[in-house]
């Protein structure tokens, strides 16, 4: 069980990490204003990523295309349990944005789950494998469902979750009647992944 949670930022030359005990009572990030480019005025390296539990690995042939930071909310829905009649917390959907260098945003995460870049090309994952985190969400391998669009996220083929702080579930009972929806802060990497390019050596003369 991972004690120490991680949220990584890129700056336009370093990588910092800030560490914190306790992922929801971490101090606030200090960022410049959001921006949306271009992505072909983007600088986009690649975040450096954890060390990746063998049940959330892709399979052979991928390469890492993309990584960035993702900031958010895990959204929750008070809803009765059909097995024990009792009301409680149901996920819902993610609701974030992924930024880059310099954070610029990047793309929008929604429900599907679903990744979504200006450029409109767009990825929907299924979920493969996980690793447990807690307290915080655990760390997901995803497959590509489905793929639109030629750009950022077009030739996808896995997503990783890493490197998560918050999200989880309330652990407090609810109330249906009152409609209530709990939307809980979580950061996430997420690394993007495309089938490898295999080089053909040209012919022997």
């Amino acid at each position: 069980m991972r004690k120490v949670a991680f949220v990584l930022i890129l700056g336009a030359t370093s990588c910092s990490v800030i560490q914190s005990a306790s992922p929801l009572t971490a101090s606030p990030l200090t960022t410049s204003p959001l921006a949306i480019l271009p992505l072909t005025t983007l600088p986009l390296p690649i975040l450096p990523l954890p060390t990746i539990p063998d049940a959330i690995k892709v399979p052979a042939g991928q390469s890492l295309a993309r990584a960035y930071l993702g900031r958010g909310t895990q959204n929750y829905a008070c809803q009765k349990d059909a097995a024990s009649g009792a009301y409680t917390w149901a996920f819902q959907a993610p609701e974030a944005e992924l930024f880059g260098a310099q954070n610029v945003k990047v793309a929008t995460h929604y429900g599907g789950p679903t990744w979504e870049a200006p450029d409109g090309s767009k990825v929907v994952g299924a979920v493969q494998a996980r690793s447990e985190s807690a307290p915080s969400i655990p760390w997901l391998l995803l497959a590509a469902k489905s793929t639109a669009g030629s750009g950022l996220f077009g030739k996808t083929t896995f997503i990783q979750r890493l490197s998560t702080t918050g999200g989880a579930a309330p652990t407090g009972g609810c109330d249906a009647a009152a409609g209530q929806v709990s939307r809980v802060p979580y950061t996430s990497v997420y690394a993007f992944y495309e089938a490898a390019v295999v080089s053909t050596p040209p012919p022997a003369y």
